[in-house]
């Protein structure tokens, strides 16, 4: 139950983004490198906050859940190879869609904590 709060918050805040984005026509100046000050002061600490009451290790692919939903709400952001999501670290073409390396960085550090948790 707790987990499914985790997935749905993740859920909720990539589609409110999309949103947002679409709606205003607002584009957020990165401050480090490519997190604008919402990433920073809003984004982050919801997220680790959600992933503390809830489940700590999933608070990685809580951002891979997060851009997910945002990409698919929002039909015209595309996510590439020159997306902004892969950090410098590329990424593979998986049935048509991009999966970006970092995607699997965090889903796989995900696995790390809760292997380390299960100990």
């Amino acid at each position: 139950m707790r987990l499914s709060v985790a997935i749905l918050v993740a859920l909720i805040y990539g589609w409110g983004e999309q949103v947002l984005f679409r709606m205003t026509g607002w584009r957020p100046r990165p401050v480090i490198g490519p997190f604008a000050w919402y990433h920073l002061l809003v984004m982050g600490p919801l997220f680790i906050g959600v992933g503390l009451l809830t489940y700590w290790p999933v608070i990685p692919t809580l951002l891979v859940i997060e851009d997910s939903a945002f990409f698919l709400f929002h039909p015209s952001a595309v996510r590439g190879p020159d997306s902004w999501v892969n950090f410098g670290l590329g990424g593979r073409w998986v049935a048509s869609l991009w999966l970006p390396h970092t995607y699997v960085l965090a889903v796989g550090l995900s696995v790390l904590f809760w292997v380390v948790e299960a100990l």
